[in-house]
């Protein structure tokens, strides 16, 4: 195996490098939880406290124009 091939393997399968905030944000988008131990290890690691927080301020803006929703509540079978 060439160094290069060798080197493409291990970026996985978008074979672009991406930032750790960019990374971060992909994290959340995909639905990891913020409070995750990874995700909160990963913050302090690489300094995206910062990022985290924006990512919940605009998650939190969003989430309260959402209109509510009732959950679907268990319907009675008749017979």
């Amino acid at each position: 195996m060439s160094n290069d091939a060798k080197d493409d393997s291990e970026l996985g399968r978008s074979k672009t490098v991406v930032s750790p905030a960019e990374h971060l944000l992909h994290l959340l988008t995909i639905g990891w939880s913020p409070t995750a131990p990874l995700i909160q290890k990963y913050v302090a690691e690489n300094s995206l406290a910062r990022d985290l927080a924006q990512w919940q301020a605009v998650q939190g803006d969003f989430t309260s124009r959402m209109p509510a929703v009732k959950p679907a509540g268990k319907q009675k079978s008749s017979g």
